[in-house]
């Protein structure tokens, strides 16, 4: 009993204080979960926003473009969103609106617009610019959100009265990124020229090159290019700019400088065109307007015996209101030759094209009674309507001669085909540039260099040589010694393979007119840390001299969406924004691995290219092969402070490259061209049309047998890319430069037709606006050449401009082309 007792007493201490330890771990947790909560209370994320902002009434009026019918947006593309708000409150607010996307990386892009309310205020509309990614799959529609000054969310009241935390707009379509998107601003009629190309009333959908075409009324009009960055042509009959906003005229005309296609055409609105500040993008100066019966330099443009005349009789009995005007220096006449004052004109604007009509195509091109009723039909039946208002005015006239857009062809290999025999991207191929391939390719084959070394070091190396010593019993110690020293090896070279500071490898397509020293570009900057950090960055465009710099259009470099498989994510994405349409990316994260933009660009390009081509007949014994040459007054001047390499010169005699089936242009290798140098007329008639052997140096060069065709350049390019696309037997251009052949693939992409097996072997997808094609006519040949050395665009970084660590510019230049005949002429005998 004693013993129990003693025991007992033993114990207790003990018990006392395990319970004692257990209150006081109770008490510290419980005085933790107090403290996190008011911690958690104290967060301005969560606090409750401003009772003024309760008031603010909140509309999604569009989503893109077009407010009727689904809206339009691409993936990868500028976008918008349309935002009216009302404010009842009787203080001022403050704040921005926010749209958040996940970029290619799953990093996610909140684009902002600022917010100002005034007490009071009525309905006002905000444009926030962003870009939409997998907006009709798994991320849904777009919302938005307002947040107060402070960073607060606000509260919006929906069109149901109800008190929500962001607007939802209505479900979006994707459009795909290598289809083009047609926009008719006529009204109050939309224009059935421009309804009739739409690939989904022609039965053409899925087609290569299908075209999507949708109306929309002037005045809706976005006050930002990046608004129209989806669009690829607008056409606009019998434009009436007076409704117009600036801020909308001027957006209309940076769409063009960034690739878009406008076509214009004049009639009873010319005084309201004339008056506009549209005007000043005119090839022509509108002068007044006149009634003709006739139209025999429009019938030009048509060249249909048979749609002409009765082209001439609806003429004769429905004169047609023609614009008296005059051409503006460097227009560019449509047709170059013809007896009688041309009706159409083209400028180029930057990369993109105005082209105007003066007359109304209703007029000049009237629609038959049985094709606008069409217009209203579902699925119309096209095969009882071989018409030549649909193929020769529709196609033939409006989509090819004066949009320029591509032919659009069935595409026979789809599904497995394609698998089976690949079709390569061609964006993304020239997206390798700024991949930093070489670097990754390096860090694997010096890691397996280094594992092998640290194994053959760390235990053969090291036993053979303490053996040898007599130090076998230190070999713990010696091992430690050995992992340090390669830990410390391993992370010098890792260091020195990943640099100290941010890398940059940039590759820009450049485009510019001969003789001029200002030009546009489009730009592909891969950026690298050497750790994890948080980058501002801006492109600066224009000419900072004169003080018209400003920042062009940042945004990371869009997801590939061809079949050779898309981008990886992080799995812990973080958000950075997006100011004033892409000019200022703030807090960009770039985990010590590589990030990718892209933006255009434009300002003096640091020299100029001078040329001129003068054609003449062909006299000589192969006249037949090769009916005319460039001669006495061609040279071209390479005035850029970089050599040009592997230059192409191209050229064709057709209203527009590729009008057809077939692809007569010609394309000429003229090889390379350094800072400074000069081709004569005689140098060049060498470069172009003489042949030198590598086999047989002693031989002199002897006489091209034929002009060479960018047909067959095409396949060469494309052979290189994919060697399963063509006859293994056919000549190939060569695969260390892949990026350059994209590149030049990309550049002529609209001309790129279906192979003998009707399939088409490569594709463009995001890269659709690097097109230039339609800046090829009959009095303008392009030629394109690169460097290795840094381009005209600088990126900033954190303010400071950072240099390339490695760069490739592609060049192309505009050149003007003087014929000694025109098309009439050589339909002759």
């Amino acid at each position: 009993m004693k013993r129990e007792s003693n025991r007992a007493r033993r114990r207790c201490p003990r018990s006392r204080g395990f319970i004692a330890r257990l209150g006081a771990g109770a008490m510290g947790w419980f005085c933790l979960i107090v403290a996190v909560s008011e911690v958690a209370v104290a967060q301005p994320t969560v606090a409750p926003a401003s009772a003024a902002s309760e008031q603010i009434e909140g509309r999604i009026q569009r989503v893109g473009l077009f407010s009727e019918g689904v809206p339009l947006v691409r993936s990868g593309n500028w976008s918008f969103i349309d935002v009216s708000l009302r404010f009842r409150g009787d203080r001022p607010f403050e704040g921005e609106l926010r749209v958040s996307q996940s970029d290619r990386d799953g990093d996610i892009a909140t684009s902002v617009a600022p917010v100002t309310l005034a007490p009071g205020a009525e309905w006002r509309s905000y444009q926030v610019y962003f870009v939409p990614n997998e907006v009709s799959g798994t991320a849904g529609p777009p919302s938005v959100r307002l947040y107060d000054a402070e960073g607060r969310r606000a509260s919006l009241l929906d069109e149901t009265g109800e008190v929500v935390k962001e607007l939802t707009g209505q479900p979006v379509l994707d459009l795909p990124a290598d289809e083009f998107l047609v926009v008719d601003l006529s009204s109050p009629r939309r224009l059935a020229h421009v309804a009739w190309l739409d690939s989904k009333r022609r039965q053409q959908s899925n087609w290569i090159n299908a075209r999507h075409v949708r109306a929309m009324p002037p005045r809706a009009l976005p006050s930002r290019w990046q608004g129209l960055d989806a669009v690829d042509a607008i056409v606009w009959d019998d434009a009436d700019p007076s409704g117009l906003s600036p801020q909308q005229i001027a957006a209309l005309m940076d769409w063009v400088r960034e690739g878009g296609r406008l076509l214009l055409t004049g009639g009873r609105n010319w005084q309201m065109l004339a008056n506009s500040p549209l005007a000043e993008a005119l090839p022509v100066t509108l002068i007044g307007v006149e009634e003709r019966t006739e139209a025999l330099e429009f019938l030009d443009i048509v060249e249909h015996e048979e749609y002409a005349s009765r082209l001439t009789r609806r003429y004769a009995r429905n004169p047609i209101t023609r614009c008296r005007m005059e051409p503006r220096p460097g227009s560019i006449p449509v047709p170059p030759r013809c007896p009688n004052p041309q009706i159409a004109h083209r400028r180029f604007l930057g990369r993109g094209v105005v082209t105007f009509v003066g007359a109304s195509l209703n007029e000049l091109l009237p629609v038959p009674r049985q094709m606008r009723s069409m217009l209203v039909e579902d699925e119309p039946d096209l095969d009882a309507t071989e018409d030549a208002f649909l193929n020769t005015a529709c196609e033939t006239v409006v989509a090819r001669r004066l949009l320029a857009l591509p032919f659009v062809y069935e595409d026979k290999d789809v599904g497995i085909g394609a698998r089976m025999f690949g079709r390569v991207d061609l964006y993304s191929v020239l997206r390798q540039s700024i991949s930093f391939e070489s670097v990754g390719a390096a860090f694997v084959v010096i890691a397996i260099a280094f594992g092998l070394a640290y194994w053959f070091v760390a235990t053969i190396g090291s036993h053979h040589y303490l053996k040898r010593r007599g130090w076998l019993h230190v070999s713990w110690s010696a091992f430690a010694v050995v992992s340090v020293v390669s830990s410390v090896v391993g992370m010098m070279m890792v260091w020195g393979l990943r640099g100290v500071t941010t890398r940059l490898w940039q590759t820009s397509v450049v485009d510019a007119l001969a003789g001029r020293v200002d030009g546009c570009a489009v730009n592909l900057f891969g950026v690298r840390t050497p750790d994890h950090a948080r980058l501002d960055l801006r492109l600066p465009t224009g000419d900072a001299s004169a003080g018209e710099s400003r920042g062009g259009p940042l945004r990371v470099v869009p997801e590939s969406d061809s079949i050779q498989g898309t981008s990886s994510k992080f799995a812990a994405p973080e958000a950075y924004r997006a100011r004033l349409g892409g000019e200022w990316l703030d807090d960009v994260p770039i985990r010590a691995t590589l990030k990718e933009f892209t933006g255009t660009w434009h300002g003096p390009i640091g020299g100029s290219f001078d040329g001129k081509l003068v054609s003449f007949r062909n006299t000589g014994s192969d006249r037949a092969q090769i009916p005319y040459e460039f001669g006495e007054g061609s040279f071209l001047r390479n005035g850029l402070p970089v050599a040009l390499e592997s230059c192409y010169l191209v050229e064709t005699d057709e209203l527009v490259a590729g009008e057809g089936r077939n692809v007569l242009a010609r394309c000429f290798a003229i090889g390379d061209l350094n800072a400074g140098q000069e081709l004569s007329a005689a140098q060049l008639r060498d470069r172009l049309y003489t042949l030198f052997d590598p086999a047989k140096p002693a031989d002199p060069p002897a006489r091209r047998p034929r002009l060479p065709l960018l047909s067959d350049q095409l396949l060469r390019w494309g052979a290189a890319l994919n060697p399963m696309s063509v006859n293994p037997n056919d000549p190939r251009a060569p695969m260390v430069d892949s990026e350059y052949n994209s590149a030049l693939l990309l550049s002529f992409s609209d001309l790129i037709r279906e192979d003998s097996n009707g399939r088409s072997a490569v594709r463009r997808t995001h890269g659709r606006s690097l097109d230039c094609s339609r800046l090829l006519t009959p009095t303008t040949a392009l030629l394109i050449g690169y460097s290795r050395e840094p381009g005209p665009a600088v990126l900033e970084v954190d303010r400071v401009a950072l240099k390339p660590n490695q760069s490739r510019t592609i060049y192309r230049f505009v050149i003007p082309v003087e014929r000694s005949w025109g098309r009439a002429e050589r339909r002759e005998p």
